[in-house]
This record gives C-alpha cells, sequence and structure tokens, in this order.
C-alpha cells in the first residue's frame, strides 16, 4: 500500500506525505523532486492529512505522530537514526532552564505556537516551552544548549 504521495519516494509504505522529509532541504511535507517548485508542494497538501492505518502506527513511546508513520520509520530526536525510542537507545541530555535552574531532558521541550521573547538571545519568536517550568527559549538556543551537551 502507498501512504506517502512524493514523487519518487522509496519508502512510501512507512509513512504518509506528511512525514515525508526532503533529502535536499530537511522540510516535511515533499521530497527533492519537489524542493523549491511551490505548485509542486502545494499539490501535495491535500495529502497533509492523511493517516497510517491503525495497526500500522509508531509504537514509540512518546512518539509526537504515531498516526503519520511506521516504528520502522520513526526518526529518533537525539541521533537521527531510525526505528528505536531514545530511551532504549540515546541518553537524552538534561538542560538546564537559564531561568529558573530546573533540570529538564531535551524531549522535555515541546515545539509550540506561541511567541514570545526567548530569555537567552532575546529574539520575538515561537519558543519551545518545557514540560517541568512552563518557561520557554527559542529553537536556535535550544539547539546551542543540547549541542554543547552533546558534545561536551
Amino acid at each position: 500500500m502507498i501512504y506517502c504521495k512524493v514523487s519518487a519516494c522509496r519508502y512510501s509504505w512507512s509513512h504518509t506525505t506528511a512525514a515525508h522529509r526532503c533529502g535536499t532541504c530537511g522540510t516535511e511535507g515533499h521530497g527533492q523532486m519537489e524542493c523549491g517548485n511551490e505548485s509542486k508542494i502545494q499539490s501535495l497538501q491535500v495529502y497533509y492529512t492523511d493517516t497510517m492505518p491503525a495497526n500500522k502506527y509508531c509504537r514509540v513511546r512518546a512518539c509526537p505522530h504515531p498516526h503519520r508513520h511506521t516504528t520502522e520509520a520513526h526518526i529518533c530526536s537525539v541521533c537521527q537514526e531510525l526505528g528505536h525510542d531514545t530511551e532504549q537507545h540515546c541518553t537524552l541530555p538534561a538542560i538546564k532552564c537559564p531561568i529558573c535552574r530546573d533540570m529538564s531532558q531535551l524531549d522535555n521541550w515541546k515545539e509550540t505556537f506561541v511567541t514570545g521573547q526567548c530569555c537567552i538571545c532575546k529574539d520575538d519568536t515561537k519558543l519551545h516551552i518545557s514540560d517541568s517550568c512552563r518557561h520557554g527559549i527559542c529553537k536556535d538556543c535550544l539547539e546551542g544548549l543540547s549541542t554543547m551537551l552533546l558534545w561536551s
């Protein structure tokens, strides 16, 4: 069965169109054949609400989009490898909140659509909010903190 409608997708059985990650730009929802062509990307948007059959949902614990891919197609948020849970394979770094100093694992910082001032760089942008203390920092600063922890 084909679930991904992206042109020339090699693994169309393992994920939906919305979960396809472009090999050129890294954005989800289109592939290299569509990358940079807005009309082709827009033509794929009709498939963005498609879901996998329930018996093929990702079984990785805490996966934010289990209905969009199989377990084999799950991409680890830490190492970017396929098919495993971060708890089974990767050790997630704990990041200290710059405001209250509460320690929170990297996967506890959730991307939101809330715009606010990042407490580190002071930019007004979308924030990632900590599940534990509810403070927010921008994506760039969160990536900077996590990169320092992973390579230190």
